[in-house]
């Protein structure tokens, strides 16, 4: 049995991984189709009592920062466009599947995904849509979040490992598990059917052989230097723990620490927005 398909078996066997609702994959597959309007997407999206919230409360937040309040579906999508309606469906539903996380790990997803977006302004970096880079850095640990949900005996045993030994919570979760929340999270994607790139990042972003292309490989490192970045600036996933600093990442995004001190700043003074979109996906 190969390597991948031996851990979706172990993955099966252990979890139960979350399914996009069906609004969302219809709405995805209207957004792939050039002849449907985002007039056709936001009556769609209105029709879903739950996730039209969401996307109206997403909308209304600072990280749009769009002039005026916007009070109805509708014009929140044809405001925003093709590309940022995509994020933001799957970020409502990463939201639905956040619920119920640890607080630690929803501020750390929220904290990377706002890391990838000063990263993006901040180094000439792989991403530069912010939407974008926000999408890679709130999926990047979703993983954790099904772990701890779905086994939370063994997820206790692998966050006081963490706390007590200076062992990465991968090698601890490879221990435990027999894989590790990075091959989760990006198995969760190719079952969403995520664009393949974000589906590597995920999967990568510790391990850069885990991706097939050189694109797939800056990705990662973006995600993985996103990851270090919250780390510096005090929103780690679990106590105690850290993330390596792998020169692979720095090589690969052709950035050094040196040159993100700025962006450690402005991440440790986003407090409030974070805290912001941690209340939005509770």
């Amino acid at each position: 049995m190969e390597k991948s398909a031996r851990i979706e078996s172990m993955i099966d066997g252990l979890v139960t991984l979350p399914s996009l609702p069906s609004t969302v994959v219809r709405v995805m597959e209207m957004l792939d189709n050039p002849d449907v309007t985002l007039q056709e997407v936001g009556k769609v999206i209105a029709q879903d009592p739950s996730l039209s919230l969401k996307a109206l409360r997403l909308v209304n937040s600072a990280f749009y920062s769009l002039r005026d309040k916007v009070n109805t579906v509708e014009r929140g999508i044809v405001l925003l466009g093709v590309k940022v309606v995509r994020n933001l469906v799957v970020t409502a539903s990463v939201f639905e599947t956040l619920k119920g996380g640890e607080t630690s790990l929803l501020r750390h997803a929220v904290a990377c995904g706002t890391a990838g977006r000063i990263l993006a302004k901040h180094a000439h970096s792989a991403i530069t849509d912010p939407g974008e880079a926000f999408m890679y850095g709130l999926l990047h640990d979703i993983g954790k979040i099904i772990l701890q949900q779905s086994q939370p005996k063994i997820w206790g045993r692998v966050t006081r490992a963490v706390a007590e030994t200076s062992l990465s919570a991968s090698a601890i979760e490879m221990r435990e598990f027999g894989f590790d929340h990075a091959e989760l999270g990006a198995l969760l994607g190719t079952r969403w059917k995520l664009q393949e790139d974000l589906v590597a990042a995920i999967g990568g972003h510790h391990d850069l052989d885990r991706c097939a292309t050189p694109q797939q490989r800056r990705r990662a490192a973006f995600v993985g230097i996103s990851d270090w970045l919250c780390y510096q600036a005090g929103f780690p996933a679990l106590e105690g723990g850290s993330t390596p600093d792998h020169p692979a990442m720095w090589e690969e995004a052709d950035l050094s620490p040196d040159d993100l001190a700025p962006a450690i700043d402005e991440l440790a003074k986003s407090q409030s927005a974070i805290e912001e979109f941690v209340h939005l996906a509770t």
